[in-house]
């Protein structure tokens, strides 16, 4: 399934959490509250991954910044394996 599949508009979302909400208020469960709080469930896992991914991301970019910075330093690459390209 592709991202815009999984994708709410903001007035479904709005909507859904507003049903969501009456339904607590209420102390009776709302008939489409269970698709709403699959839709968050799955939400939160979908922030969860993307939080992975932006950590994964953070920690690469600074390890390419320090070895830059060890590279400037040392005035020397850190890699002489070149292309086969000449």
């Amino acid at each position: 399934m592709s991202t815009l599949d999984n994708t709410m508009t903001v007035n479904e979302r709005a909507e859904a959490a507003l049903t969501l909400a009456e339904a607590v208020a209420a102390g009776t469960p709302a008939p489409s509250a269970a698709p709403a709080q699959r839709r968050i469930a799955e939400l939160e896992r979908k922030i969860g991954q993307q939080a992975l991914e932006i950590d994964f991301l953070k920690r690469c970019l600074q390890r390419i910044e320090e070895q830059r910075m060890l590279q400037a330093l040392t005035g020397k690459p850190l890699s002489t394996m070149r292309s086969g390209k000449k």
